[in-house]
């Protein structure tokens, strides 16, 4: 989607690698196109030698693109092992929806009938994977939870506690009076602040007057084992 040349080469660049993508190539009102370096406005051999000289046509370090508008005959060192494609123009590429795709990313993959639906180095696509894309900004959970906190309406199974937020006092519930446990409140990092056993009533009021304003941890332990734990704020 960017409305200038596709590279802005300053200097030799080295270990380049620049395969399977899709570019629009258009001539931008500066006159630059294609892959640009210092020199060299519309791209093509020129730039490629003098600021990319690691890429070759036999080591196909330039290989699979998709260059929507840009002059072929301007990458002739690069077509005779590598492939490189120049469309004419947008409608010639054969994505899903372009005109679309500001409303919904997924309308700028090529489409089953896209000439270069299979033209990838790896027989797929060439150009972004948008499915891997979007997948791959969803955040997934890759541990274990070492302590069950559940984040719930504040009525946990085994204790309630009130009021949530609080700044002067705590009270607690036991659901069940007939537990041996105890109440430990800590900071997100594991401080510990306060720990306190539950009376036989079942009933607790803890006061945190000078606790620091923010986001606690309570935990309902029996035996040195953590039975519930619930998010408190103090505020």
């Amino acid at each position: 989607m960017q409305s200038g040349p596709v590279t802005w080469a300053y200097d030799t660049t080295r270990n380049c690698r620049f395969t399977n993508n899709l570019f629009l190539s258009f001539l931008s009102a500066g006159g630059y196109q294609g892959m640009y370096g210092p020199g060299f406005a519309h791209g093509g051999n020129g730039p490629m030698a003098r600021y990319f000289p690691d890429i070759t046509d036999a080591n196909k370090n330039f290989d699979r693109n998709i260059l929507v508008k840009a002059p072929s005959n301007r990458y002739s060192n690069y077509s005779t092992i590598s492939q490189n494609y120049f469309p004419a123009g947008i409608s010639d590429v054969g994505f899903t929806d372009f005109t679309g795709g500001m409303l919904d990313i997924k309308n700028f993959m090529l489409s089953a009938s896209s000439p270069y639906q299979t033209s990838s180095i790896d027989g797929k696509a060439i150009g972004v994977n948008f499915d891997e894309l979007l997948d791959a900004q969803n955040v997934k959970k890759r541990c274990e939870n070492t302590v069950s906190a559940k984040d719930t309406d504040g009525t946990p199974d085994h204790f309630k506690l009130y009021p949530n937020p609080a700044n002067s006092e705590v009270r607690f519930v036991l659901e069940n009076e007939g537990l041996q446990t105890e109440i430990v409140i800590t900071d997100i990092t594991g401080k510990k602040y306060l720990s306190k056993p539950f009376p036989p009533s079942g009933k607790l009021e803890v006061t945190i007057n000078g606790f620091p304003k923010g986001i606690y941890i309570v935990h309902l332990n029996q035996n040195g084992r953590i039975l519930e734990s619930h998010k408190l704020v103090i505020n």
